[in-house]
C-alpha cells in the first residue's frame, strides 16, 4: 500500500514538474526592440537565453519577431503579430504560429545559444520573473517581411493596455528608421548600368480566318479562306459592321449556292471523338501567385496640429478626377540631380506633412480596385500635374510614393534627368531594362541606354504585376450602342454600350508574359474581368435568351454569336501591329481577329455557363476550348481527366468540336484559365 502511494505521488509529482516546466520558455532569438514588463511595471529589453513565463508580459514591436521553445513538449513559437500582451495571450493570435521539433534538435539548439561563454538561463517561480544573463539584444536586420497594410485591424483585446496610439508610434518609429536607412543609402549607391535592348514579342505570320459557306437551305459548301472570300466579296461599300457581317456572310451563301459540287456533297457532320495532341499545357496562367505590394504607409491620417496637410489636389486620369491632400507646402526642388540633392529630397519627402498625400493615395488604390499599372499611372498623372510633366520633381515625387506603397522602383539618372525604373513579376516587351541584384527593372517611359542608377532598396517592396484582378472602377463615360447579332441563331441578338474611360486605360497597356512563356501573355487579356457596367447590361440579355438550354446548346449558340456577329480584321491592317483586346475592347471595336474572339469567348463561357475554359495557340492562330458536361462529338483535349470540347471562333460557322482546317495539333499548347 506504502508502495502504490509512493509511486501515486512521485506521478502526481511528475505531472506537476511538467505542468509548471510546460508553462516556461526559452528565448531563442530575437529581431527587433522586444521588452518585458517587471513586477513593479519598468520596461526592460528582452534577450536571447532568457526564461519567460506564459504570465510574462512582453511587448512586440511592428517590425520585430520573437521565437521561444517549449523544452518540455518540444515547441517552438514564432510570435510577429504587434502587440502588448502575456505570452499565453498573444500565443492565440492566429497570426503567430507553433512548429513541432524533434528532442534531439531542441537539445541541439539550446546548447548552441548557452555554449559562447553564457551561463545557461535558470528556471525560476515567480510569475512574470525573467533571469537576465545575456547583454546584448540583436538590431533588426530590416530585411524580414512585414504583414502589414494601411487599415490592419488591430485586436485590442490581445494588446491589453498597448494603446492605439501606441501602436501608431512603434509604428512610425519603424518607417522612419527604415526611411533613414533608404536615405543614407541613397547617398553612396549609385552605380553606372547599360540596359538591355528592350525584347521584342516574337512575330509570327496570321493564319487566315475559314468560313463555311451555307446557303438558304442550310447546305454546307467546301471551307474558304478569308483573303480567298475578300478577293470575290464585290457588294460595295458598308456603313455599319453589322450591315457588313450579314451582307459577307449572305456573299458566302452564293458561293455554295453556284458550287457546281453541290449535288455531289453530303453535309458535313461531326460524328466521332478525336483527342488532340497538345505540345504543352502552359497552368502557370492559373497556378501563378501574383504578390501584391503591402505598403509600409501611415495607418492613420496626420491632423493639422500635428504637421499633417490638409489642402485638397485635384488631378485626372482616363476621364476620373481623383483628389489627395497635397498643398503649397508640399513644394520642393530639385537643383541638380546628385546623390546629395536627391537624398536630402526623399528625406523631405519622408517628413510627417506628406503622410496624408500617401495616405489618400493607397485609399485610391483601394477603394477603386486599381491595378499596379493603373496605379503608376494615376501616380504619375498627379505628380505631372503638381511638380510639372516629366519634371525631376515629378519623377521623385511618384517614385517615392511608389516604394512607399510597396513598389519596387529604382531611381536612375541621365547626365540631368532623373528617371524610374520598375521591377515587374513578368517579363514586359518593348522596353529596355536594366539587370540589377539578379533583377530586371524596367523603364518604362523613354529608352535611355546608359543610366547611373540608385541601388537602394526599400523594405517589404515587391515588383509590379500587370494583371487585373479586378473590374477597375473608372467614372463612366458611355460609347454608342453596339448590336451583335448571330446569323444561324437569328434571335439571339445583344445590345450593349462600354466605358470609354476604361478603353482609355486599356489602350495604354503593356504586352507582358509569364514566365518568359509568350503563350501566357494571351492569359492576362483573358482573366481579366468584364467591367460591372457591361456585366450588368450584357449577362442579363444573354442569361435570358439562353434560359432552358443545355450548356452544350448554349455554348453553340455563343460560339456562332461571335463568330457571325464580329467582323474579322487582321491586326496590321487596323493597327499596324499586333494589339490583343480585353474582352470588353472586342464588344466595342468594329473589327477583331483570332485572339480577341478567343480571349472574348471564353469570358463568356466561364461568366454565362459556369463552364471551364482554355485556350489553344496554334502558330499564328489561337482558339478555346471548353468542358462541357453533357456528351458532345467532336475534337477535345484531355486535361486532368476531362475533355475540352474546341470552340474555334475564327472557324466561322464551325460548330463546337470541328477544328480549324490546316491547324497542326501536334504543335499545339495550351494555356489554362482561371
Amino acid at each position: 500500500m506504502k508502495k502504490r502511494l509512493f509511486l501515486l505521488l512521485t506521478l502526481i509529482a511528475t505531472c506537476v514538474t511538467m505542468i509548471q516546466a510546460a508553462d516556461q520558455f526559452t528565448v531563442t532569438s530575437i529581431k527587433g526592440k522586444i521588452t518585458f514588463q517587471t513586477a513593479k511595471g519598468q520596461r526592460l529589453p528582452l534577450e536571447v537565453n532568457d526564461i519567460v513565463e506564459n504570465s510574462t508580459v512582453v511587448n512586440i514591436p511592428f517590425h520585430a519577431i520573437l521565437e521561444l521553445v517549449d523544452q518540455t513538449n518540444n515547441k517552438k513559437y514564432t510570435i510577429k503579430a504587434p502587440g502588448r500582451a502575456p505570452i499565453s495571450v498573444l500565443l492565440k493570435d492566429n497570426r503567430n504560429s507553433v512548429e513541432n521539433l524533434t528532442r534531439q534538435y531542441v537539445k541541439n539548439m539550446l546548447a548552441q545559444i548557452t555554449g559562447s561563454g553564457a551561463v545557461k538561463g535558470s528556471v525560476v517561480s515567480e510569475p512574470a520573473a525573467i533571469t537576465r544573463k545575456q547583454a546584448i539584444v540583436e538590431e533588426s536586420d530590416m530585411n524580414m517581411d512585414i504583414d502589414l497594410d494601411m487599415d490592419m485591424d488591430i485586436d485590442m483585446s490581445l494588446n491589453m493596455n498597448f494603446s492605439k496610439q501606441d501602436l501608431i508610434n512603434e509604428y512610425r518609429n519603424f518607417r522612419q528608421e527604415c526611411t533613414r536607412t533608404y536615405i543614407n543609402f541613397v547617398r553612396e549607391a549609385w552605380q553606372s548600368y547599360t540596359g538591355e535592348a528592350p525584347k521584342k514579342m516574337p512575330e509570327e505570320k496570321d493564319v487566315a480566318p475559314v468560313f463555311i459557306p451555307i446557303d438558304d437551305e442550310g447546305e454546307e459548301g467546301e471551307p474558304i479562306t478569308y483573303d480567298e472570300a475578300k478577293a470575290e466579296y464585290q457588294e460595295g461599300e458598308i456603313v455599319t459592321a453589322e450591315e457588313s457581317t450579314a451582307s459577307f456572310f449572305s456573299f458566302l451563301g452564293k458561293l455554295v449556292k453556284k458550287s457546281p459540287k453541290k449535288e455531289k456533297k453530303e453535309k458535313k457532320k461531326v460524328n466521332k471523338n478525336q483527342q488532340l495532341a497538345v505540345e504543352k499545357i502552359h497552368d502557370e496562367a492559373v497556378k501563378e501567385e501574383i504578390k501584391e505590394s503591402k505598403a509600409i504607409a501611415p495607418i492613420a491620417p496626420v491632423p493639422p496640429q500635428q504637421g499633417g496637410e490638409d489642402t485638397p489636389f485635384n488631378f485626372t486620369i482616363f476621364g476620373t478626377t481623383y483628389q489627395v491632400r497635397l498643398g503649397e507646402g508640399n513644394r520642393f526642388k530639385l537643383n541638380s540631380v546628385s546623390e546629395e540633392n536627391v537624398a536630402n529630397a526623399i528625406e523631405q519627402l519622408s517628413g510627417i506633412k506628406y503622410d496624408n498625400l500617401l495616405f489618400d493615395c493607397l485609399k485610391i488604390r483601394k477603394d477603386n480596385m486599381l491595378s499596379d499599372w493603373a496605379y503608376y499611372q494615376m501616380l504619375e498623372a498627379m505628380a505631372d500635374k503638381f511638380c510639372g510633366k516629366g519634371t525631376n520633381e515629378s519623377v521623385l515625387l511618384a517614385g517615392y510614393i511608389l516604394s512607399q506603397s510597396g513598389y519596387k522602383v529604382r531611381l536612375g539618372r541621365d547626365i540631368d534627368k532623373l528617371v524610374l525604373l520598375t521591377a515587374s513579376q513578368h517579363t514586359i516587351y518593348n522596353k529596355v531594362a536594366y539587370r540589377m541584384d539578379g533583377e530586371t527593372f524596367y523603364l518604362l517611359d523613354g529608352g535611355v541606354d546608359q543610366l547611373n542608377i540608385c541601388r537602394a532598396s526599400f523594405p517589404n517592396e515587391t515588383g509590379m504585376s500587370l494583371v487585373i484582378k479586378a473590374s477597375q472602377k473608372f467614372d463612366y463615360a458611355q460609347s454608342d450602342v453596339r448590336t451583335i447579332k448571330s446569323r444561324d441563331y437569328p434571335d439571339l441578338k445583344v445590345t450593349i454600350h462600354t466605358n470609354k474611360n476604361l478603353l482609355k486605360f486599356y489602350d495604354t497597356f503593356l504586352p507582358s508574359c509569364i514566365n518568359d512563356e509568350v503563350m501566357t501573355r494571351w492569359a492576362i487579356y483573358a482573366n481579366t474581368p468584364l467591367s460591372e457596367d457591361v456585366r450588368a447590361e450584357l449577362y442579363p440579355q444573354l442569361r435570358s435568351q439562353l434560359e432552358g438550354l443545355s450548356k452544350a446548346d448554349a455554348m453553340a449558340r455563343l460560339l456562332n454569336l461571335v463568330q457571325t456577329g464580329l467582323v474579322y480584321e487582321y491586326d496590321e491592317t487596323v493597327w499596324g501591329h499586333d494589339r490583343a483586346f480585353f474582352a470588353e475592347e472586342t464588344l466595342y471595336y468594329p473589327y477583331c481577329d483570332c485572339e480577341d474572339r478567343s480571349i472574348l469567348l471564353s469570358r463568356l463561357a466561364r461568366d454565362i455557363l459556369g463552364l471551364k475554359a482554355l485556350l489553344i495557340y496554334y502558330p499564328g492562330h489561337l482558339a478555346m476550348a471548353v468542358h462541357i458536361p453533357e456528351e458532345v462529338y467532336g475534337d477535345y483535349i484531355m486535361y486532368e481527366g476531362e475533355k475540352y470540347m474546341v470552340c474555334d471562333p475564327t472557324y466561322i460557322a464551325a460548330t463546337t468540336g470541328r477544328t480549324m482546317p490546316g491547324m497542326d495539333n501536334n504543335q499545339a499548347r495550351v494555356i489554362l484559365l482561371k
